[in-house]
């Protein structure tokens, strides 16, 4: 009878154990600090417009713009983009557009062609602090996006690419960006180019992944 009871107890008491390591176990897997948190957007205001300015990476037909307008045909979305085109266009296009328009969200990819094109890091710098701060001076939330990786175009030096660095990297750190998002960190394969422009612009899948990223930041539902 003795016996018996003590293997009652031992069983109780195994049982328990497992049962409080199973509610550690997911209390701990479900803790807040350990959940992917969005990292914008904190007051819930849904997202009814998006302006995306930018150069070709913006421009294809196949861009992460175009893609969230399929996806979102009743977002109110509007492109400004231009092959070749420099932060000194985006910059004047922009003002133009925001003397009379406004947008909860104002995506800006922008920097290749100024890299490539020989202007000094500190004026692309200088028109992109310009851009950001227009953007919030007429109710907007900035959406940075660095340019893609440039570490496949066969016509890269590294001068070129320490600019790219040094973009990024001033961008990272930018208190007038409410999101950022590191494009050249999100290709870097050679399988998001094409050979046909020797590897220079990321291709649709690059893109996609792009818009699905946008789509997860700014909370589009």
């Amino acid at each position: 009878m003795k016996a018996k009871n003590v293997n009652i107890i031992l069983t109780v008491v195994i049982l328990g154990g497992i049962a409080t390591a199973i509610y550690l176990v997911t209390k701990n897997k479900n803790k807040p600090e350990d959940k992917k948190e969005p990292k914008k957007n904190e007051d819930n205001k849904k997202v009814s417009s998006i302006l995306f300015v930018g150069d070709s990476n913006t421009f294809a037909n196949f861009s992460y713009a175009d893609q969230l307008k399929k996806l979102y045909p009743n977002l109110k979305i509007k492109k400004i983009a231009m092959n070749g085109a420099n932060s000194d266009w985006a910059r004047t296009q922009l003002e133009r557009e925001l003397q009379n328009n406004k947008y909860d969200i104002i995506s800006i990819l922008i920097g290749s062609n100024d890299i490539y094109g020989g202007k000094s890091i500190a004026s692309t710098k200088g028109n992109l602090d310009a851009m950001y701060n227009l953007a919030h001076n007429k109710g907007s939330k900035v959406l940075a996006i660095t340019p893609p990786s440039k570490d496949f175009y066969l016509e890269r030096t590294n001068a070129k690419q320490n600019m790219l660095s040094d973009l990024i990297n001033w961008m990272k750190s930018n208190k007038n960006i409410d999101d950022f998002i590191n494009f050249k960190a999100m290709t870097p394969s050679i399988t998001f180019f094409s050979s046909g422009d020797e590897y220079l612009h990321p291709q649709a899948q690059a893109h996609k992944l792009l818009a699905g990223r946008v789509q997860q930041d700014l909370q589009i539902a």
